[in-house]
């Protein structure tokens, strides 16, 4: 499973930013089969999830909501809900919830998320992308000074604990000025969104969809 997380779902992200949307499901068909034919339930899982964040990519949120549901009562199920897994799918569910329109929904979702990753103690990467889940949502239903106040924190932690990490320090960059567009503060948001955009830009290229994402606040 460590294998598949690490190296095999990598690779279907990535695949799929290069728009290769064919070879990424016939890789994820093929986990599925080997799933379903061995009677592997938390592979099913695992491919349930991914089901949903390659739908995801795509645009399609409605089915990558009811994807990432699936996978989330499944490992519920198979690990209980304060396994890394499961608030991982409960993170993905809450996240397809944003990008459905469905915020008022994501937020229970993602506060026992966050909850029970304090109680797991799972790693500061992985709790940093739970609470920008939490700003976006927060951001979408009238709670924009608390989603810029975490947003801020969360860049001081992305540009101290991870500045190499260029994705990820620009993703913080784009929340903070999401928000801060939210709250009606374009001209503090513009740094940031220029800040997001420029790192996407040289790490993914002007044509990546993240790229485009950060030039839509920018304009």
């Amino acid at each position: 499973h460590e294998y598949l997380e690490n190296y095999v779902g990598h690779c279907l992200i990535a695949i799929s930013e290069s728009a290769q949307f064919k070879l990424a499901d016939t890789l994820l068909i093929e986990i599925e089969r080997n799933a379903y034919e061995h009677d592997n339930r938390l592979l099913q899982a695992w491919a349930l999830r991914f089901t949903g964040i390659l739908q995801s990519m795509r645009g399609h949120y409605e089915l990558a909501y009811v994807k990432s549901k699936q996978s989330q009562n499944l490992y519920y199920e198979l690990l209980g809900e304060d396994h890394p897994d499961t608030i991982s799918a409960m993170n993905g569910v809450a996240w397809d919830c944003f990008l459905s329109g469905k915020y008022l929904e994501g937020i229970p979702y993602i506060e026992k998320c966050l909850s029970l990753g304090k109680i797991c103690a799972i790693n500061m990467k992985s709790f940093v992308c739970y609470r920008d889940t939490q700003v976006m949502l927060y951001a979408n239903v009238g709670r924009t000074d608390e989603a810029v106040v975490i947003a801020k924190e969360l860049l001081d932690i992305a540009d101290k604990d991870f500045a190499e990490n260029i994705p990820f320090v620009a993703s913080r960059n784009y929340a903070l000025a999401y928000c801060l567009e939210k709250a009606g503060k374009e001209q503090e948001a513009l740094p940031y969104a220029e800040k997001a955009y420029e790192l996407r830009k040289a790490e993914l290229g002007e044509e990546n969809g993240n790229t485009k994402e950060a030039w839509e606040l920018v304009r």
